[in-house]
């Protein structure tokens, strides 16, 4: 009984072979069938948007003592959200988020010929690293009555 399955298997291939069944050796895309294998579509990858950081402060600005001192800075970071960062602020300047301004009423004490140099710091939310920095040159001067 093996005898004859194994036989019929191999009348079947080779019948088949013979008569091109199989496609051993046949080119399943024939020149003259119109058949033209089309590559898979090429799907690139989104880019990330690029981020863009820009802040802008004035260079000097002259506050005079006991009176409120507003300081505006401008800044954007487009593709995340920014972060500002502060060194050097005198005593009692603060960074008011709502206005984006720094609020300082300078002391009679902290009246001087010293420049006070602040430098803003700009970064993304997603970054470790400060993008952008500008100094701001601080003067404070008496109010003469």
């Amino acid at each position: 009984m093996k005898r004859s399955k194994s036989l019929s298997f191999a009348v079947c291939v080779t019948l088949a072979t013979a008569l091109g069944l199989l496609g051993c050796d046949s080119n399943p895309y024939p020149a003259d069938a119109n058949l033209v294998p089309k590559p898979p579509p090429v799907v690139a990858p989104k880019p990330e948007p690029d981020k863009t950081y820009e802040l802008g402060v004035p260079s000097t600005v002259t506050c005079n003592a006991q009176i409120l001192c507003k300081i505006p800075i401008q800044f954007a970071v487009t593709g995340d959200d920014a972060v500002l960062t502060f060194d050097g602020l005198p005593d009692g300047a603060v960074f008011d988020s709502n206005t984006n301004q720094i609020l300082w009423q300078p002391t009679v004490a902290q009246v001087s010929d010293q420049l006070y140099v602040v430098l803003v710091n700009l970064r993304g939310n997603e970054d470790t690293d400060i993008h952008l920095q500008r100094a701001i040159g601080l003067m404070v001067k008496a109010v003469v009555p």
